[in-house]
């Protein structure tokens, strides 16, 4: 297990194999890793992970965070 995947899972407190989908979602990013301040690794990581658990649709939407009523 690399530095990166302990850094996702410890981040996010999830499993390795959550981790490293994560791990491999930031590398479709343009992130360069040895590059990177930690804020910006964790950024690109919450990005990735909520891609990962929401969906690229909801992501790229702008209606996160806004509220609708039901009847």
């Amino acid at each position: 297990m690399n530095r990166y995947v302990r850094d996702i899972m410890k981040l996010f407190n999830i499993d390795e194999a959550l981790a490293k989908k994560v791990l491999a979602e930031m590398e479709t990013t343009d992130i360069r890793f040895s590059e990177c301040t930690t804020c910006e690794f964790n950024e690109v990581a919450k990005f990735a992970y909520h891609n990962l658990m929401f969906g690229e649709e909801f992501m790229k939407s702008k209606d996160k965070g806004s509220l609708r009523e039901y009847e």
